[in-house]
Formats: structure tokens, sequence, C-alpha cells
């Protein structure tokens, strides 16, 4: 069952590109964001513009300003949020997208979207049980996860690094170049 809570990263919602756009527009990217699935797919641009009283220009201003990217299919199209990573990454219990225009979606080294397959790499796949570990996009060490059952801690093998509460891994940074930065 895919999360029924999400995040909106400040970073993104607080820039001049967001804050200069209409009301509506703003309001667009944030219905986007709670309908969208575990990796930031979804189909419902329509509904979503009818809860945030949103117009066809406010969703091309989205487009524009590289808040969101569009692959058109045959019910229309999926849109993703460009950067879904920033503010909902989850290591696990993740339920994959059942968009097949997954495939066309790929991961810079910053961990932002790209339709370029040039510029990142394909998006991970996950168990079908929905509860595969998903490495950070960002993490490019291998690790090995132990756990011990008093203290719950993870230690990394190439760093050593020992995360005290057993979860997540850092937040991606906020290195844009510059297709990601958004305005």
């Amino acid at each position: 069952m895919q999360k029924t809570r999400r995040m909106l990263s400040s970073e993104i919602i607080k820039c001049d590109g967001f804050i200069s756009m209409s009301a509506a527009a703003q309001a667009l990217y944030v219905h986007l964001v709670l309908s969208c699935d575990d990796e930031g797919f979804t189909s419902s641009i329509e509904l979503c513009k009818f809860m945030a009283h949103a117009t066809d220009e406010d969703e091309e201003m989205l487009v524009k300003r590289r808040f969101i990217l569009q692959i058109p299919n045959e019910n229309g199209k999926v849109t993703i949020i460009k950067h879904w990573l920033m503010s909902n990454y989850a290591k696990s219990g993740i339920v994959q997208s059942q968009f097949t225009e997954r495939s066309k979606v790929f991961v810079k080294p910053n961990g932002n979207y790209t339709l370029d397959p040039e510029e990142g790499k394909p998006l991970p796949s996950h168990a079908s049980d929905g509860h595969a570990r998903r490495t950070h996009p960002a993490d490019t060490s291998a690790t090995t996860n132990s756990t011990n059952s008093t203290n719950r801690t993870k230690t990394t093998n190439s760093t050593n690094r020992t995360n005290p509460i057993g979860i997540g891994q850092p937040p991606i940074t906020s290195t844009y170049d510059d297709d990601d930065q958004p305005f």
C-alpha cells in the first residue's frame, strides 16, 4: 500500500521561482505531490487541477519552471515530481510505481529526476512485496546492514559510520545543475 503522508521541501516551495507563480499553480504542485505514488508519479493531473482551481496555463508554468516532468501515454499523460527524492526519500517500504513510463525516468547523481538517459541512472527496482531496500541515489558505496536487537545500529562498510536509530540515510543534497534549478 502506498504511503498517505507526503513531505514538501521548504527549499523548493520557498525559492523565487515557486513563490513568483500564481497561487493556483502553487496549489496544483501541492495537490500533485499529495496524489503521487511512492516514487513521485501520478496520472491525476486533471483532478488536481480541479481541486486547485488551476488552469492549463498553471500546469504549463510548472513544466516550464521544471517543477514537474510529463510523459504522454495512451490515457493522457503521466506527471512526475522532478525533485521528489529531495522531499520524500524513503529507504524501505516503497511500492514500485505501476506506470510503464517509469522506464523513461532516470535519477541524476544529485537525486533529481530527468528524462535524459545520458544524465542519470535508471530508477532502482523494488521487490514485489514493496519492502525492498532502496539505496540512496547519491550513495555509490556498498553497504551491509547489521542489526543488533538492543540498539538497532546500522554499519556501513565503506565509511564505518554508525546511525544510532538504524533508519534512513542523509537527505539528498540540494545540488542543482542548470537544468535542475527551478525558476
